[in-house]
């Protein structure tokens, strides 16, 4: 990994855990509204952070400890309705999660985050202005953005021959079973 990508993803991993700097942690019995915010700057030391797997490079979470002299301790999730499950009252408490954005609005209404203290955050400011209001959290008021991306298509031409019309038809049309089928990142090959 080049210096300059590390360097991206360690302050892209600081925009994310300064959130917790800023708002302590809780105790697994805490309800979210009896979250203790601290001082800009404070910690209450360890760090509890929900993520899904492979989202992070453990040496970017291994600097972080390194650099802010506190220890990460990484649960992972395999969905997002699994996370809900395990946050849900009376669940394991966390300092940060990294939820999907649609989960966002149902951990709103059901109490289990708080707002960023956005004066704990300097980098805030920083955030390009098609992430600074999202629908799903106007105004960046429980969530940082963290990393995104785009789906990508591809058609194997040895398979479905070179004239096949390059068309979202392919995917949206009905077409004999097998012959065109969408193939989700994680999902074993047939």
């Amino acid at each position: 990994m080049s210096a300059m990508r590390k360097w991206i993803r360690i302050v892209a991993l600081l925009g994310i855990l300064s959130v917790v700097a800023a708002s302590c942690g809780s105790d697994s019995e805490e309800a979210a509204g009896d979250f203790k915010q601290c001082d800009v700057g404070e910690t209450d030391g360890d760090l509890a952070f929900f993520n899904w797997s492979e989202y992070m490079d453990p040496d970017l979470i291994a600097a972080f400890q390194d650099e802010f002299g506190v220890t990460v301790t990484e649960d992972f999730y395999p969905s997002n309705e699994e996370m809900f499950a395990k946050i849900s009252p009376g669940g394991t408490g966390y300092d940060v999660i990294v939820p999907s954005d649609y989960m966002i609005s149902i951990l709103r209404s059901e109490g289990l985050i708080q707002p960023i203290q956005k004066d704990a955050v300097p980098n805030h400011t920083n955030i390009a202005d098609k992430f600074a209001d999202p629908p799903f959290d106007p105004g960046n008021t429980y969530t940082q953005p963290y990393q995104w991306g785009t789906t990508g298509v591809g058609v194997d031409l040895g398979v479905t021959g070179p004239d096949i019309p390059l068309t979202w038809g392919l995917l949206f049309r009905r077409r004999p079973r097998r012959a065109v089928r969408p193939v989700r990142q994680d999902q074993p090959a047939r």
